[in-house]
């Protein structure tokens, strides 16, 4: 459907699509009930959602604040499919695509964004919303239903930070000035000594711990060369980068 519904209902979808300026072309939205609407954005009157409503998204602190401008929201419950996958599968990607591959009920979408016709722009828009909450969410849920440990990570420590972050990327960070001045200060002094204790590591008073092919050198005992496949030294110098790189273990980083 391409119009916005009378009422929203209480449980939806949403994603936007944006064009090559990356100004905001269209927003989707998909309910639970196979509704999809995809409509062309325009700065008109903002629609109403009520209270308690539930808003689910991939990625949505880039969706966020587009929804809350083109929707008056007094109240809303987020969820996010990447925050939720992330929390269930720590280390594996996050992408609607990589997740759809899980738990859609049918064929991968994303290549159709690379098509130009408008009526696939409009497809592609729609199924973003459709399989974020239909596919997606619904099969993280299932999920979060047998792992009630991670279900509770992501309410209490995840999920709250979605509006956190979503009003500070609104209204800006506040920055103790004062304070950064500070820390530069001691991260500087401490860059100095490490600079000054890896002078004397090396027994070289202009060795510089920012270059690499000094550093290559101090440890291994060769000058950086594209074609350098690894160390080529001696037993001797294989003893000295070992005895150098112990001592930087604990000399320098811990």
């Amino acid at each position: 459907k391409l119009y916005p519904p009378k009422v929203i209902p209480d449980y939806i979808g949403f994603d936007t699509e944006y064009n090559s300026r990356g100004t905001l072309e269209m927003w989707s939205m998909s309910d639970v009930k196979g509704n999809v609407y995809v409509v062309d954005y325009f700065n008109g009157e903002r629609l109403t959602v009520a209270p308690g409503t539930t808003v689910i998204t991939q990625s949505g602190l880039v969706d966020i604040p587009h929804f809350t401008a083109i929707f008056d929201t007094s109240s809303i419950r987020l969820e996010d499919c990447m925050l939720g996958h992330s929390v269930l599968w720590t280390g594996e990607p996050n992408s609607l695509d990589y997740m759809t591959s899980k738990y859609g009920r049918y064929n991968r979408h994303k290549h159709l964004r690379t098509i130009g016709d408008i009526n696939t722009k409009y497809l592609y828009a729609g199924l973003d919303a459709d399989t974020t909450v239909n596919h997606v969410w619904r099969g993280l849920l299932r999920e979060f239903e047998a792992d009630k440990l991670s279900w509770s990570e992501y309410t209490l420590r995840r999920q709250p930070l979605l509006p956190i972050i979503n009003t500070f990327q609104n209204r800006g960070i506040k920055v103790w000035g004062d304070r950064v001045k500070e820390i530069y200060a001691i991260l500087n002094s401490e860059i100095d000594s490490i600079q000054a204790r890896a002078r004397v590591l090396t027994n070289n008073s202009e060795f510089n711990i920012a270059s690499n092919n000094q550093l290559l050198n101090a440890l291994w005992g060769v000058q950086a060369s594209p074609k350098a496949t690894g160390p080529k030294a001696t037993h001797k110098k294989q003893s000295k980068v070992t005895q150098i790189i112990e001592q930087l273990k604990l000399d320098l980083w811990l």
